[in-house]
């Protein structure tokens, strides 16, 4: 089995969210920009720097507020995400240093229930934005498309 930890950011700007779209085996997706964490390297080091990787934003770490796994069927991939709330510094959606990203955005929140977001945590992500993310830290359970 292929353990991997991922880091990905909640990066809100009004009521736009940050996100990557992605392309993998002919199939486009959304993620919330982040990655992997570099062995010795601190989760809220780890999420600035992956967002900066894929969007060309800075953001600054404010808070852990989900801990969420993606578990393959086949038992051969198992990604633990952790969803950390962040701040939008400076920058605009630019070129990606990952070749699967095909582009970044701020996309309205309101439109996060009609695309496809991987891990698939639309609703509860759209919900907690509504409410400023007022509860603590919540673990979001196997997740997988």
């Amino acid at each position: 089995m292929n353990l991997r930890i991922r880091v990905g950011a909640v990066c809100r700007q009004d009521d736009d969210l940050l996100l990557v779209e992605h392309e993998k085996d002919g199939r486009r997706y959304f993620l919330l920009p982040g990655g992997g964490m570099r062995q010795g390297e601190p989760a809220e080091e780890a999420v600035v720097r992956e967002v900066y990787e894929e969007t060309s934003i800075r953001v600054r770490t404010k808070r852990l507020i989900s801990v969420c796994e993606s578990l393959a069927p086949d038992q051969e991939r198992h990604i633990v995400h952790f969803l950390y709330e962040t701040e939008y510094v400076c920058g605009e959606p630019g070129v990606s240093q990952d070749p699967r990203v095909r582009r970044s955005l701020f996309t309205p929140i309101s439109s996060l229930d009609r695309i496809e977001l991987r891990p698939p945590v639309q609703h509860w992500l759209r919900e907690r934005l509504l409410d400023g993310f007022s509860k603590d830290l919540e673990h979001l359970g196997a997740l997988w498309v």
